[in-house]
């Protein structure tokens, strides 16, 4: 499985790498460098933690289910019928929580990528904030985009650690 999980997220870099190449100039110029970087390394990384404990995860709760159900069926078909009546309900449960969460995790990925493109454009022009004694403002605008990934991190962790088993 995990090797499965690895080819997958190499061919995702790969196609992802090659279209960047693709890109016009008008997209680099439009976008911090940092944002860019940031967004192709976290969301990769991302999907890679994703890929290789939820394809596991969901092989083994595939099988214990399975086996569950079929002891459930022997020891008592009636009550097996109405305890998976309860499955639908739980299955509409789970979609409308996480509609809610994953417009908290877009925040969260959006300002991280803020972040990350603010701190490489600063460090990449560090002799310019020098230069021109810009080092408190660039400090007052690392700490807004700070707080606003921290806010937008404590309720994407929040809604979605509430709802877990």
């Amino acid at each position: 499985m995990v090797r499965i999980a690895q080819a997958t997220v190499y061919n995702i870099r790969k196609d992802l790498f090659a279209h960047l190449q693709q890109l016009p100039i008008g997209f680099f110029d439009k976008r911090l460098h940092g944002d860019i970087m940031s967004r192709v390394t976290n969301d990769i990384e991302n999907i890679s933690g994703t890929l290789n404990s939820s394809i596991v995860q969901i092989l083994s709760s595939v099988v214990t289910f399975v086996g569950i159900l079929a002891v459930m069926l022997y020891l008592s078909p009636v009550l097996t019928l109405i305890t998976m009546l309860v499955i639908p309900i739980m299955f509409f449960g789970m979609r409308w929580i996480t509609k809610r969460t994953q417009v908290f995790f877009k925040e969260q990925q959006r300002t991280l990528g803020q972040l990350n493109g603010y701190s490489e454009e600063t460090i990449a022009g560090q002799q310019m904030v020098k230069t021109f004694s810009r080092e408190e403002p660039v400090i007052e605008g690392f700490r807004e985009r700070n707080e606003a990934l921290r806010g937008a991190g404590f309720w994407a962790q929040t809604y979605s650690g509430s709802f877990r088993n």
